[in-house]
C-alpha cells in the first residue's frame, strides 16, 4: 500500500490510463493498481518515479519481475519501464 496522496498523483501524472497498455481505466470494471516498475522485493522504493498505474492484466503478468528471457533469442531483455522506455 501507497499513501493516498502518493496514490493521487501517481493517478494524475498517469492520466487515469495504464502506464504499460495505455488502456484508459474506464474501459475495466475493475480498478487499476498502483504498481511497482521495481518491485520492493528487488529494491524498489514506494515512490512515485518507482509507481506506476497499471490495469489488472498488465499488473498480473508483470508481477514483481523486472525482466524475462526473449523467446526468439534467448537473452535475458528487460521488461517496459513506464519512466524510461519510449512508448
Amino acid at each position: 500500500m501507497v499513501a493516498e496522496s502518493i496514490e493521487r498523483t501517481v493517478r494524475q501524472r498517469a492520466n487515469e490510463h495504464c502506464e504499460y497498455c495505455r488502456v484508459p481505466a474506464a474501459a475495466y470494471a475493475v480498478p487499476f493498481q498502483i504498481d511497482h516498475v521495481i518491485a520492493r522485493q528487488h529494491g524498489g522504493a514506494s515512490e512515485v518515479s518507482n509507481l506506476a498505474l497499471a490495469c489488472y492484466h498488465c499488473n498480473l503478468h508483470k508481477g514483481p519481475n523486472i525482466a524475462s528471457v526473449d523467446p526468439q533469442s534467448g537473452a535475458l531483455v528487460a521488461l517496459f519501464h513506464p519512466r524510461t522506455d519510449m512508448v
